[in-house]
């Protein structure tokens, strides 16, 4: 048996004498909303409490970081170095979560606790994110456990502020930059294309932010006395958004428009499953005109207000 072989076989008794389990439990039952109904220091246990034991057994060097800005959740980093001729790998990870919204889950389910229901899963941050997180784990675990040794560097950032906006991120990166020089960043935090379909995602969409606003006047002005003789601020803006799509949400904005979508890149889309989710009818007609679902999802730029 090879040690690929050997690490796998690890991760499935894990998983099949409960361990896995068990131990995802104990990450679920620490309530860690960081919307407002748990402290800063309850946030903090998610650390000492919840990933310590697993950083101590993976032989990982770690230490919580006071947020850059006051009274914002705290940060984990944490370290292991093998041999400085190794690549270095970063992983991300978030240990947040939304509100719990107990009366909105299935009967029977308690969302800070753990329950297995058929083949799933269920528990807030099972999947957001502690559920990715933990598999990652877990995994290098399998591989220290059959192997002895990763064969590259490890180091790991974790934050409890990423469903507020991870607020002080940026510059926690930018005050310990030396610290986690990476070769590359794996970041755990988002869905498969499918069920079936392991998935690695080697870019993620940006995002830019704007506002548009059209104020011709201050105060208010009633339309019963000006309604006519007055520019409608509404309805200029309303026109100025539809010069950026049409009704179909079609880009009109050549620029805005992405010129790395190669045959290449479309060949290799080709290869995903073409159901997009099985749980929501998607608008077949909706975007750019000639590209499949998943050309405007994985290769196209899209617009929402």
């Amino acid at each position: 048996m090879s040690t690929l072989e050997k690490a796998i076989q690890f991760s499935r008794n894990s998983f099949a004498n409960g361990e896995f389990i068990q131990r995802l439990g104990s990450l679920i039952e620490i309530v860690t909303d960081s919307k407002g109904s748990v402290s800063a220091q309850v946030l903090r246990e998610y650390y000492t409490k919840g990933l310590f034991n697993i950083f101590e057994e993976l032989g990982i060097k770690s230490k919580i970081i006071d947020n850059p800005i006051n009274d914002k959740p705290p940060f984990l980093i944490g370290t292991r170095i093998e041999s400085p001729k190794y690549k270095t790998i970063l992983f991300y990870g978030h240990g947040d979560t939304v509100p719990l919204q107990t009366g909105d889950w299935y009967e029977g389910i308690n969302p800070s606790e753990l329950k297995v229901i058929g083949d799933k899963i269920y528990g807030r941050g099972i999947a957001d994110n502690k559920g990715q997180h933990f598999i990652n784990l877990m995994a290098l675990l399998s591989v220290l456990k059959t192997k002895k040794k990763l064969g590259f560097n490890l180091k790991l950032i974790f934050e409890m502020g990423e469903e507020i906006g991870s607020p002080g991120l940026f510059e926690l990166c930018e005050l310990y930059k030396e610290d986690l020089k990476s070769d590359v960043l794996i970041a755990s935090d988002g869905p498969r294309v499918s069920v079936e379909v392991p998935t690695i995602f080697l870019g993620s969409r940006g995002a830019v932010n704007f506002e548009l606003e059209v104020k011709y006047r201050s105060g208010a002005h009633h339309s019963g006395n000006w309604g006519g003789v007055l520019r409608d601020p509404a309805i200029r803006l309303s026109h100025a958004l539809s010069l950026i799509t049409d009704k179909n949400g079609e880009i009109l904005i050549d620029q805005w428009k992405p010129n790395s979508l190669t045959s290449e890149v479309k060949g290799r889309l080709k290869v995903l499953p073409t159901t997009i989710s099985e749980t929501l009818d998607i608008d077949e007609n909706w975007g750019e005109p000639g590209l499949t679902p998943n050309e405007k999802l994985f290769g196209w730029n899209s617009f929402s207000i």
